[in-house]
Formats: structure tokens, C-alpha cells, sequence
């Protein structure tokens, strides 16, 4: 069983990947439901949605299963990494 912790030199795990393209399909589809709830690619949306959630709601878990220093010292970690990425 993975546990998502597999990650390239400060890179992002590949739990933390899918939590954040989660995140982004989450806001796309709240839009589509307050823009055209009843359109028919809203409900595709929302089911393609929720036949991931599964996954990312493990890496969640996951997640919240560290200390909270951890997760902490490891969002500065995330943070610092783009600032500097975005430097060079």
C-alpha cells in the first residue's frame, strides 16, 4: 500500500499532488453549480468528481494522521520551494 510519501527531492508526494488537483476540481465544479446547476456537463462534472473522491479523501487522511508539526514544517517546506522556483 502506498502511502503517498513518494516524492523527488522537496517535491510534492504524489498525495499532495492529488489532494491539490482535487482542490482545483472542487472549485471548478462549485462554479459550474452556481453558474448552470442543471446543465448536463455540470452533473458529468459531478460525477466524474466523485468517483475520485475516494482517493483523494485517503491522501487526506493521510495527511491528518501526521503530528502537526509535520505537516506544518512540510506546507513550509511546499511554500519555500515555490518561492524559489518562481525565482529562478
Amino acid at each position: 500500500m502506498s502511502t503517498g510519501a513518494e516524492r523527488g527531492p522537496g517535491g510534492p508526494t504524489e498525495g499532495e499532488r492529488r489532494m491539490v488537483r482535487t482542490r482545483h476540481e472542487a472549485t471548478r465544479l462549485a462554479v459550474a453549480l452556481v453558474k448552470d446547476p442543471f446543465a448536463p456537463e455540470t452533473a458529468a462534472a459531478a460525477r466524474e468528481f466523485l468517483s475520485g473522491a475516494e482517493a483523494a479523501g485517503e491522501a487526506f487522511a493521510e495527511l491528518q494522521a501526521l503530528p502537526k508539526h509535520d505537516v506544518r514544517a512540510r506546507i513550509t517546506e511546499l511554500i519555500s520551494r515555490r518561492g524559489e522556483e518562481a525565482c529562478s
